[in-house]
This record gives C-alpha cells, sequence and structure tokens, in this order.
C-alpha cells in the first residue's frame, strides 16, 4: 500500500526548478502534449515524464499520459493542489 505524500515530500519535489516550471506551464489548465512540455523545457522527454511522476507521487493531480505523444494537464479536481504547491514555491 503507498504511503501519503509527507510535507517534506512536497517540498523537496517542488524544490527542481523544472518542476516548479512544470507547475507553472500547467497552471493555466491547458492540456499539453508531453512533447510540447519537453521542447518547451528543453529537456529530453523522458527527463519530462521523470519529473511529471514525481509530482504525481506528492499529490499532484496530472492526466495521466499513457505514450510520449499524449496530453498532460491538471485535472479539475487539482486544483486546491496546484494552489497548495503554487503557495509553496
Amino acid at each position: 500500500m503507498a504511503r501519503a505524500a509527507r510535507s517534506a515530500d512536497v517540498f523537496n519535489a517542488i524544490a527542481e526548478p523544472r518542476r516548479r516550471r512544470i507547475i507553472g506551464l500547467l497552471g493555466d489548465t491547458r492540456a499539453r502534449p508531453v512533447a510540447d512540455v519537453a521542447e518547451f523545457l528543453r529537456l529530453p522527454q523522458p527527463s519530462v515524464s521523470k519529473h511529471l511522476g514525481v509530482l504525481r507521487r506528492v499529490g499532484a493531480r496530472l492526466g495521466h499520459p499513457a505514450r510520449a505523444a499524449a496530453a498532460v494537464s491538471p485535472e479539475p479536481e487539482g486544483a486546491q493542489t496546484r494552489e497548495r504547491l503554487g503557495k509553496a514555491i
């Protein structure tokens, strides 16, 4: 059984500048292909996927892309998570 994310986990996750940029990029709630996020951040797609996975593990409500061409966006019920993560930045 997975454990709930602790506050320290959330702060460690958002301490990474690239993850904060991903949060900012997805903050407008518009779905974006993972490849577009990778291109915008000038990172390899696998790296972006890894960062998205870390954010999901600490409670960020992001869509779950099945492949590199899939779009990611904050889920509607993730507004509180985005607000909480945004305040922590």
